[in-house]
């Protein structure tokens, strides 16, 4: 190729200006940059939420959005989680924490405890089968004359005697049944004693013995739905709500000190703690790029007025593009919230290639190598800022709205960043000038072109690259897009864990479809089409809380009331005992317990467990007796009188009588209906979602919900990625086509590019990186980014008409330093506690990398093999 030196004449008169006047331009841009500083302060924010970033005309957020609009009760919540070692510790924690919070109007909307209307006290076992309403029945009234006598004494010395009597009778004992109820209770007791022995805060769960496993309140876990107030103008909108929770928690002792956890989950919550988590990974990141970049610009420049003259353009190129980005978009998101080591990463490059070769014709005696440095590298500089900003910006025509910010903001970062480079830099360098030195003969360069020697081994180079290429074509299709943004969050987080143990079970998966119906009368009919769904567990509606078969369940509840109707009369009270009794009544307990040791199975070892138990906490403590008490009675009373509310219903459950707190969540103001789907078994992958979704779709095109929202958001992702890659591709070879016009150099450049992309690929599919929402746009961005290396390696090969010479030049440094300077801010997003921004510095990584590998060491062997074939022409 023909050795140019092309000089163009408006970058030489715009130097010529610049230096004369270097002091006055660096004194408006430190003004200039103080007022971008202080805007960025006033008004850049960063919102968390992931639905955001997808453009508000795809069909999903259109869904969504009209379910927020209908009940915007279930948009911006926080899920407090209630758990207690006995479902009455459950219920009343979760209680009083609803009280206290419903004081709280100026930080919390709404608050709902899901099941605590009244109406399950009252009618509860009406939602019972009727198979299990006949079993309670039967247990029930076997156990009346037992729950008789501690009705009348509700203390220790009540249930030592019902022990005492139970175990007594061989009759009762020989029943199957009995002997198992003997048996559990014993273990209970057992439990509980135990527990005191080691200080931990358990008592006897009544709720569950007398109810059993049939009871809908018989677990330990408790819910609480919350609304809180969002702060506007803030950065984080939820922390006043979320720290007066915590401190309300705090202040009701519902601690593990007192054997109760709180812990919240929710859209909030999720998103409060992922803010802390990019607030924290962005800054790290960001500062550790910039110390890594100074780091390897003071290996690579070997000059401190260099490294100055670098790290402050690039200091002040990042806090134009912030507020840039304060101007456009007002607040960045977990994408663009990138854009600052983006920035360092890339915006180092420009002023790389003019710093190496400024020191390069400063010591080849140039006459002037200021402007001969930026004239040479200039255009270079301006092509590569124009393709890397084509890469960014092609993200903006999509529906992929978090990347479309990010493009522009990342993509204007470009601009500035050759701003600040053709104007910042070259005053910084006048007023800082490089001493001239004769390490080169005059007349002669760094690397020097001409010479045809060093012949590079093009032949094994391209079979090498041919190969890994086959490689990474059959790798690349197993690799995986991971497109839930619950997998991206910190497992660390309280909010997270809590997440991922709830989508463990059907029964509280976090992963619903909802579907509204605005006609009431086909809402059976819907159900049924939903439920025969193979991928759809349940279907529940305002009508499911009617119960079925009521008459019948009537019948069985008014026998049962006059069975027990001693026991519904009986007002159990707890007063406080004589200390001399209670031991007395601990002493009976004991020999009960010694002497049920010698029973036969299931009895015999339940007792012995007791009795050990007993026997260790006399051990330890001197008076138990109180203390054991108030564990083994302490909710005694509250459950035998929840027994007689169940059991005084006398009329059936009908949709009017509905509560209205009830009726508001499944029925909006214009009588539109809400039906809930589960799955059938729990989501754990991305597989399982999108058949959920894509089966309720199928027949209610107006679901929404997380499964179809996060399916919705992979289908605009991937649209967005196909379009922003074509787009980048398209819009490098045009500005190629245009700067270069020479077919070969184009062609060239184009399948340096494909390789990369195809290396990148296959080395994530290799090293188990998945693609996602946030690294998705490392590809398209290669085409942008990975143009600049070999469009300085062409326009130095046009300079130098030589291959060989390229690779000893400035250019060849420039190159391989910028890439690490690239890999080394990008890679401080790899730490980053931000799995998303961790897996984009891991794939951005590889792309540079293997950018850096196609510009540096294949295609210098096309070139090469080129130019033999050229001259074996001649």
């Amino acid at each position: 190729m023909t050795a140019v030196n092309p000089r163009p004449d408006w970058l030489v008169g715009w130097l010529d200006r610049l230096q004369r006047r270097a002091w006055p331009l660096l004194l408006l841009a430190s003004l200039f940059t103080a007022a971008c500083l202080w805007y960025v302060a006033q008004g850049l924010g960063i919102d968390t939420g992931t639905t955001d970033m997808i453009a508000e005309e795809v069909p999903f957020r259109q869904n969504d959005s009209r379910f927020d609009a209908l009940f915007p009760q279930f948009s911006d919540t926080i899920v407090a989680v209630v758990e207690a070692p006995t479902p009455e510790d459950a219920s009343n924690a979760a209680d009083a924490l609803a009280a206290a919070l419903s004081a709280e109007p100026g930080f919390f909307r709404d608050i709902y405890q899901p099941g605590s209307e009244p109406i399950f006290a009252e009618s509860g076992l009406l939602y019972l089968e009727l198979d299990d309403l006949y079993a309670l029945s039967d247990r029930l009234v076997s156990a009346q004359p037992l729950l008789g006598q501690l009705a009348d004494r509700p203390d220790l010395g009540g249930f030592s005697q019902v022990l005492g009597q139970a175990i007594g009778q061989p009759q009762l004992l020989a029943e199957g049944e009995a002997a198992a109820a003997l048996a559990g209770l014993l273990g209970r007791a057992a439990a509980v004693a135990e527990a005191q022995t080691v200080g931990q805060p358990l008592a006897l769960s009544w709720q569950a013995l007398i109810a059993g496993e049939t009871d809908l309140l018989t677990s330990n876990r408790r819910f609480l739905i919350i609304q809180p107030e969002l702060s506007d103008g803030v950065l984080k909108p939820a922390a006043a709500a979320i720290d007066r929770l915590r401190a309300e928690i705090e202040t009701l002792g519902l601690t593990s000190a007192n054997g109760i956890a709180v812990r919240l989950t929710g859209t909030v919550a999720l998103n409060h703690e992922e803010l802390k988590a990019v607030e924290l990974g962005g800054s790290t990141a960001g500062l550790l790029s910039l110390l890594l970049v100074a780091l390897l610009l003071g290996i690579g420049l070997r000059s401190g007025r260099l490294v100055f003259a670098m790290v402050v353009t690039l200091l002040l190129g990042l806090i134009w593009t912030a507020a840039f980005a304060t101007l456009t978009v007002g607040s960045l998101n977990l994408i663009s919230v990138a854009f600052a080591v983006l920035f360092i990463g890339l915006g180092v490059d420009f002023g790389i290639h003019a710093c190496l070769r400024y020191r390069e014709e400063a010591r080849t005696r140039s006459a002037a190598p200021l402007s001969s440095a930026f004239c040479a590298t200039g255009p270079g500089i301006l092509l590569s800022a124009i393709c890397a900003a084509a890469g960014f910006f092609a993200f903006l025509p999509t529906d992929y709205k978090g990347l479309a910010e990010l493009g522009l903001i990342a993509g204007g970062g470009m601009i500035i960043a050759l701003i600040a480079t053709f104007t910042v830099l070259p005053a910084l360098l006048t007023v800082l000038p490089l001493r001239q030195t004769a390490t080169r003969p005059e007349g002669g360069r760094e690397g020097g072109g001409g010479e045809r020697g060093g012949r590079l081994p093009h032949g094994a180079v391209l079979a090498v690259a041919v190969l890994i290429t086959l490689g990474a074509v059959a790798k690349a299709p197993s690799g995986e897009f991971d497109f839930d943004p619950i997998n991206l969050k910190d497992p660390v987080f309280e909010s997270v864990r809590t997440f991922f143990e709830l989508a463990e079970s059907v029964e509280t998966t976090p992963y619903l479809i909802q579907v509204v119906t605005n006609e009431p009368a086909r809402v059976a009919e819907l159900a049924g089409e939903l439920a025969a769904l193979p991928e759809v567990g349940s279907v529940r509606h305002l009508s499911n809380f009617v119960p079925t078969g009521q008459d019948e369940k009537l019948f069985a509840l008014d026998d049962l009331a006059f069975v027990l109707q001693p026991l519904l009369l009986a007002e159990p009270s707890r007063a406080a005992s004589d200390p001399a009794a209670l031991a007395n009544d601990y002493r009976r307990l004991r020999e009960t317990a010694a002497a049920a040791t010698r029973l036969p199975a299931p009895v015999g070892p339940a007792a012995a467990r007791l009795n050990s138990a007993l026997e260790r906490l006399s051990q330890q403590q001197e008076t138990p007796a109180a203390e054991l008490d108030d564990r083994l009675m302490r909710h005694f009373p509250a459950a035998l009188q929840r027994l007689q509310t169940s059991l005084s219903v006398t009329e059936p459950i009908t949709r009017q009588a509905l509560p209205p707190e009830l009726v508001r969540r499944w029925q909006a103001p214009n009588g539109s209906e809400r039906l809930e789907l589960r799955p059938v078994a729990p989501l754990q992958d991305n597989a399982g979602l999108q058949s959920f979704a894509s089966a309720v779709l199928a027949v209610a095109p107006q679901a929404t919900g997380a499964p179809v929202i996060i399916s919705g958001a992979a289908e605009a992702i991937l649209t967005a990625f196909i379009t922003a890659s074509g787009l980048a591709f398209l819009a490098v070879l045009v500005i190629l086509a245009v700067v270069l016009r020479r077919p070969v150099e184009i062609a060239l450049v184009a399948l340096t590019l494909l390789l990369a992309a195809l290396w990148t690929a296959g080395a994530a599919a290799l090293l188990g990186v998945s693609f996602n929402f946030a690294n998705i746009i490392a590809l398209p961005l290669l085409f942008g980014l990975g143009v600049a290396s070999a469009i300085h390696f062409v326009l130095r090969l046009r300079e130098e008409g030589n291959g060989a010479a390229v690779l000893r030049s400035s250019t060849c440094s420039g190159v391989l330093f910028s890439a690490f300077t690239t890999m080394a801010a990008f890679g401080s997003l790899a730490i980053s506690g931000h799995r998303g921004m961790a897996s984009m510095g891991e794939l951005l990584t590889l792309a540079i990398t293997a950018t850096l590998i196609a510009t540096l060491v294949v295609l210098p062997a096309m070139i090469d093999l080129l130019d033999r074939r050229r001259s074996a022409r001649r």
